[in-house]
């Protein structure tokens, strides 16, 4: 009967919040997750020794003069205030310590309202204070070329992105988004620390019923190699879920009551001038929080597994950890492209992979990674807590 289930599924997670690991888990991370949405406006600016403006105040001012041109056209024109507004900046990068109080003001007046304009043209290779800014496309252009040849990308795939790019309006009108660029900036650092603490919940569920040594009597129970499975099961995974949801989506609804909403239909290419994909910001950031939760769910699955093979919780976790934080580390040559495509696979690449230039092409078509990650990922988690539950269901109890 489906309520002897759901009394089970009540009865794992009363089991997983009993654990004084699992709180401190999720509450660490909840408080990372949300210092890291405001931690870029924490501090102040200096000038001379002495504080001239706060973070928060200088973002809100910026905010303010990028406004004042949103829906202008990315054009020559633009492009070329933004170059004479730079002639003014003595110096050729901005600091948050400024030798002189005049060239803090000389930064308010000039460049600070053409900050982010600076900042795309720039993403060309480009030099906004002596370039021909009424070649930016076509310095795009090139920049994505040599881009797709370093990847060792084929003609179809680089003829694929093209027309991608082809199907975004030009020139780019101008929008704030700088919301979605910091959620989009955070997804590197949040997947990881979700998917560990979600790891750190879930690796005792079957493993721990091993170490307590009640897994004889669960496994010999009516409902042992049945409903209690399954019960786990759904337990670990929707707790996955709801904690990435939970997670992703108040660092979504943080960064932007912080630096606000606007932007949404803006192209994606104004947070990466060289990406070709015709999405707005909002859907490239709800893409990114889609594949985040998926990810961690992915990884809790894996531990899953792991807790059902193993003897332990100690050695899930271990397992977990090396999953979540190696590929960090991972640096794979530019011509690998098989290796690049599997590594950017792994959860701790979700926060770029999953838009990576490298595309699958199979059966005559080209799929772009966001497309085909969730398939491959949903496979994924439906094979490992399917091994989960039957590791489980054949313990041998008398083999410890």
């Amino acid at each position: 009967m489906m309520s002897d289930l759901w009394t089970l599924i009540k009865f794992e997670y009363k089991k997983i919040f009993q654990k004084k690991s699992s709180w401190i888990a999720l509450i660490v991370v909840y408080l990372f997750i949300l210092l890291g949405g405001v931690l870029m406006e924490i501090g102040s600016i200096e000038a001379e020794g002495e504080k001239v403006s706060s973070n928060y105040e200088d973002m809100m001012a910026q905010k303010k003069e990028e406004l004042n041109y949103t829906g202008e056209y990315l054009d020559e024109n633009l492009f070329a205030e933004a170059q004479e507004a730079y002639s003014h900046l003595s110096i050729d990068y901005v600091t948050n310590a400024w030798n002189s109080v005049e060239d803090w003001e000389d930064y308010c007046t000039y460049v600070r309202p053409y900050q982010s304009v600076a900042g795309i043209f720039t993403q060309t290779g480009m030099d906004i204070f002596s370039s021909d800014v009424s070649q930016f496309y076509e310095y795009r252009k090139t920049a994505m070329q040599n881009t797709y040849e370093e990847e060792n990308l084929s003609e179809k795939e680089i003829n694929r992105h093209f027309k991608w790019d082809a199907q975004t309006q030009k020139p780019f009108v101008y929008s704030y988004t700088e919301g979605y660029q910091r959620f989009a900036a955070l997804q590197y650092t949040n997947i990881i620390f979700i998917a560990f603490a979600v790891a750190v919940c879930v690796s005792g569920i079957f493993s721990g019923e091993y170490t307590s040594g009640v897994d004889a009597l669960i496994l010999s129970a009516k409902y042992g190699k049945t409903k209690e499975a399954a019960a786990k099961i759904f337990t670990g995974g929707s707790l996955a879920f709801l904690v990435a949801l939970l997670y992703e989506g108040s660092c979504f609804l943080e960064v932007g009551l912080l630096y606000g909403f606007e932007g949404a239909d803006a192209p994606v290419q104004l947070g990466t001038a060289l990406i070709s994909y015709p999405l707005t910001m909002l859907q490239y950031c709800l893409g990114l929080l889609a594949l985040g939760i998926l990810a961690v769910c992915v990884v809790a699955g894996f531990t899953m597994f792991c807790s059902a093979k193993m003897k332990s919780t100690f050695p899930v976790i271990i397992l977990a950890f090396i999953l979540i934080f190696v590929p960090v580390m991972l640096m794979v040559p530019e011509e690998k492209r098989i290796l690049t495509m599997l590594v950017n696979l792994l959860p701790a690449r979700m926060g770029g992979g999953a838009f990576d230039d490298r595309l699958l092409c199979i059966f005559g078509s080209c799929v772009p990674p966001y497309v085909y990650v969730p398939i491959v990922y949903l496979a994924l988690g439906a094979f490992l807590v399917w091994q989960a539950g039957r590791g489980f269901r054949r313990h041998q109890i008398g083999g410890r």
